[in-house]
């Protein structure tokens, strides 16, 4: 069975008609534009979707709940998206996008709604419902990753969306920004550490969870890094990135306190690009205190814990805007002071594809997951994917 999957997964590396994206220079414009769009000096509008399809074989003990891509040998339908996006005059911008299922969060179809006023390079603001300042790995949009999905580490301790204010500069511009904002309040999946957080702060406001402040500071000192994970073009130029970032969220504090956890965390990563070579690393280290007098209709069964992942991806692109492979290696450790089954490593094989850049592309994936105190699932996994990014 698995044999027959990989050879029928092969198959995408051989679509017909397939061209290379420098090929298709004009198209690759267009869809960066946005397949629809207007635009005028005092006002403009674009229309952007994307659609990202799985399928492949997994083993016996495969769950969603513990960070596994489908349950089942078969077929999932990652994303489905639409985004309007634009600007007011020069200075204002603006995005609503819209996710066409749940995902199983609580924030409903709502992925983006923000507001952005930014006059000069030296001052923004930023009012809505965006990424989270914390992780980079989870601030890089998923259209341009050079594996199948997010690591499992950066779902588990990213909050995926929130609503919040930011303000920004960028002293040196295009080379550093820094970030600091203020959200509602961040509460933790119950069911599972691999699901992450539930969208409350969204859909419900402010309600029970308190105030969460975070900020972040991104420095590119040679040439900007660009939107993508790998060096899909095959750049002579060395391009450099590395930052760090931090929340803290909830508890008994003053002012932003509420919940029934107490939550804090820093992140960094280093990012290098050059001649289609990429490397990328990220480590997380969370810190979980209950709060002694929740505030939340849940408790939750959270204990005083640290916890801390990472990742890193290192991969080539062997014909640019066409064909790449990328390897990444995750560490998960859930809670420090305890040596369990829960403690593991992961490894994902990622061959792309790429018929128009990140814009239309297909992946072939093998991932391998590795417990490192025995307790090991068949959890082992053989998939391929198709994203369409327009």
């Amino acid at each position: 069975m698995k044999r027959l999957v990989l050879a029928v997964l092969a198959t995408l590396l051989v679509l017909p008609g397939s061209v290379q994206a420098d090929e298709n220079k004009n198209l690759v414009k267009q869809l960066k534009k946005g397949l629809i769009h207007h635009d005028t000096d005092d006002f403009g509008i674009a229309l952007h979707g994307r659609i990202q399809l799985w399928g492949g074989w997994t083993d016996e003990d495969a769950l969603l709940s513990n960070g596994d891509l489908m349950e089942e040998p078969g077929f999932r339908l990652r994303r489905a998206r639409l985004k309007v996006d634009g600007h007011f005059l020069r200075d204002y911008t603006y995005a609503l996008e819209l996710e066409f299922f749940d995902a199983e969060k609580l924030g409903g179809t709502l992925s983006k709604a923000w507001v952005d006023y930014s006059p000069c390079h030296y001052f923004g603001i930023h009012f809505g419902a965006d990424k989270f300042l914390l992780m980079k790995s989870d601030m890089i949009s998923s259209a341009f990753l050079p594996h199948l999905d997010r690591p499992m580490g950066t779902i588990m301790m990213s909050p995926a969306n929130t609503l919040g204010l930011v303000l920004y500069s960028e002293p040196w511009e295009d080379h550093l920004k820094i970030s600091a904002g203020l959200f509602n309040g961040l509460r933790r999946n119950s069911s599972s550490l691999h699901d992450g957080y539930d969208g409350v702060g969204i859909s419900l406001g402010n309600q029970f969870d308190g105030l969460a402040v975070a900020g972040r500071i991104d420095f590119e000192p040679l040439a900007p890094v660009g939107e993508g994970l790998a060096d899909t073009c095959g750049c002579k130029k060395l391009r450099l990135g590395l930052g760090v970032g931090g929340h803290m969220s909830g508890g008994d504090r003053p002012v932003i306190g509420g919940g029934n956890l107490a939550l804090s965390a820093v992140s960094g990563y280093l990012h290098v690009k050059a001649a289609g070579f990429h490397l990328f690393g990220e480590y997380t280290r969370e810190s979980v205190t209950p709060n002694p007098q929740p505030t939340t209709p849940d408790s939750g069964n959270e204990v005083d814990s640290q916890r801390h992942v990472a990742n890193v991806s290192l991969g080539y692109v062997f014909v640019p805007n066409t064909l790449g492979l990328a390897v990444r290696g995750e560490f998960i450790d859930p809670q420090m002071n305890v040596d369990d089954h829960l403690d593991e490593w992961a490894v994902a094989a990622t061959l792309n594809y790429y018929i128009v850049r990140d814009y239309l592309k297909a992946q072939v994936e093998y991932l391998h997951r590795q417990s490192l105190n025995g307790n090991d699932p068949a959890n082992d996994a053989v998939m391929g994917g198709v994203l369409v990014n327009f």
